[in-house]
């Protein structure tokens, strides 16, 4: 079965922008994302990125689906489900905020 990750991002992006001002807590829209995220290298197999405030996830989502698409990302592992594999596992670093 293949699985379709840019659908699943896209996905959990509209949820996420769906839940922008709910409650006391809110969601980093989309487009401020994006624009924290143009000056990243995102054909670099290698980079880390931290997130130290992660929340509900909107740039750990953002840099994946980049990282994910990139040309880079695509050559060296065609594989879809090894390209999110090493994605997850060697290139994104976050910390969850702790329950109120």
């Amino acid at each position: 079965m293949k699985i379709d990750f840019n659908y699943k991002l896209n996905e959990i992006i509209r949820l996420q922008n769906n839940l922008f001002g709910s409650g006391n807590d809110t969601v980093t829209p989309s487009a401020v994302v994006e624009k924290c995220l143009t000056d990243v290298d995102f054909n670099n197999t290698n980079i880390k990125l931290y997130d130290p405030a992660c929340g509900h996830g909107a740039f750990i989502i953002g840099a994946i689906k980049k990282f994910f698409n990139s040309k880079c990302h695509q050559l060296k592992f065609p594989n879809t489900l090894q390209r999110m594999k090493h994605i997850i596992e060697k290139q994104i670093t976050y910390r969850l905020k702790k329950p109120k």
